[in-house]
């Protein structure tokens, strides 16, 4: 592609990633009102507002954003306040960064390159070090709690998230996303070969996102919003904006990585693609927040251990079955 071309592809997949991101968000705020008999956020806009902001509030997450970077941002006067306001603003560009790195029913900006998996392992690890690197300078009894919980569980989710992408790596025998989204279309869906990897993706997709059992570092009746207490205004709008593409992200990364990306088909049926990815995105989002409204919330030491007994055992099996899948020549 040349850079014109690049440039409009960055640009789209930019807004992909909003748009979804804040529909995904809104759907999983909807379904867990809905699965306990609650309205929550309405459909339709209130007849005031609608002058305003339009007939709909499907874009409730975004008005949210929107209404917090309106407001007064105060920094606490004990906190290390250069780390403080660098750490939204570190997790956001990582975040973006990563954007950029997944494809959207095959096209990419930079999945295609060389160690795109490898990069976008790294860039979803720099978000949750700078929540923790930021509750940690806000100087906050609260926040040092949270990010002490977020620590802890990162070390839980963050083994299977590796493992299981690596495992996917291996079967396509690429570590470019790209690579996988093609050994897929060549071959069969990973989750068919390889159904461990991608159950404790899922489990770790739970962890990253804060859902329960596992909204541990940030439980609202415990330690008030845990690594982000302090934060407020334009720095807390820039923490919404990043969990609102981590939305995005995650079910976008596990439907490229384990279900093909959603490309089922070619020819004059390739636009079907679209709507394939967009079911499946929305279908994984609906599991989770199945999950998230069915669970109570684990304290931190139950929640590592959930990961330690049961997830890590499967991703590692899952690691085992990939190299057997390969050494066997099955794949």
């Amino acid at each position: 592609m040349n850079l014109a071309t690049q440039l409009a592809v960055a640009v789209g997949v930019f807004l992909v990633a909003v748009a979804l991101g804040n529909t995904l968000d809104y759907w999983n705020r909807k379904l867990y009102a809905r699965m306990q008999s609650r309205l929550g956020p309405l459909f339709v806009m209130y007849r005031e507002l609608r002058s305003l902001l339009g007939s709909s509030r499907l874009l409730q997450p975004l008005y949210d954003v929107a209404k917090l970077w309106g407001k007064q941002t105060i920094v606490p006067e004990s906190a290390r306040k250069g780390l403080f306001k660098a750490s939204p603003i570190l997790a956001l560009l990582a975040a973006s960064a990563a954007v950029l790195l997944t494809p959207v029913c095959g096209l990419s900006v930079l999945g295609c390159l060389d160690f795109s998996l490898i990069a976008l392992i790294y860039l979803l690890t720099v978000v949750s070090f700078s929540w923790i690197l930021g509750a940690a300078a806000s100087s906050s009894p609260w926040g040092a709690i949270g990010g002490r919980r977020e620590a802890e569980l990162f070390l839980g989710y963050e083994v299977p998230l590796v493992v299981s992408l690596f495992s996917a790596a291996i079967l396509a025998r690429s570590e470019s996303l790209c690579g996988l989204l093609n050994f897929q279309r060549r071959f069969l869906p990973i989750i068919l070969l390889n159904p461990f990897a991608a159950f404790a993706m899922f489990f770790a997709i739970l962890g990253k996102l804060h859902l329960k059992p596992f909204d541990i570092p940030d439980a609202e009746v415990e330690i008030v919003a845990g690594p982000f207490t302090e934060y407020s205004g334009k720095l807390l709008a820039v923490i919404y904006f990043t969990r609102m593409f981590l939305f995005y992200l995650l079910p976008a990364v596990f439907v490229d990585a384990f279900l093909s990306g959603g490309l089922f088909f070619t020819g004059i049926l390739y636009p079907l693609n679209i709507l394939v990815y967009l079911g499946l995105c929305f279908l994984l989002m609906f599991l989770l927040s199945a999950i998230h409204t069915a669970m109570p919330r684990y304290r931190i030491d139950q929640g590592f251990k959930f990961y330690l007994k049961y997830v890590w055992p499967v991703a590692f099996v899952g690691l085992a079955l990939s190299i057997a899948l390969v050494y066997m020549g099955v794949v």
